[in-house]
């Protein structure tokens, strides 16, 4: 039996042999640079990967 959720609930987990994790494309996307990002600033971490952040403390 497969059960796809982004996490095993404790009922699922008590009788699951093992568990394996599927990083699948869709709307709950695990990998956030696959997702089609829209009007957002650039660059953003961790999506552009290594850049000099200019940080402010508010």
């Amino acid at each position: 039996i497969v059960v796809k959720l982004g996490y095993l609930e404790p009922q699922i987990r008590s009788i699951a042999k093992r568990s394996m994790m599927a990083l699948t494309t869709g709307s709950t996307d695990e990998l956030f640079t696959r997702l089609p990002y829209r009007e957002l600033s650039r660059p953003i971490y961790p999506l552009d990967g290594e850049f000099d952040a200019e940080l402010e403390l508010i």
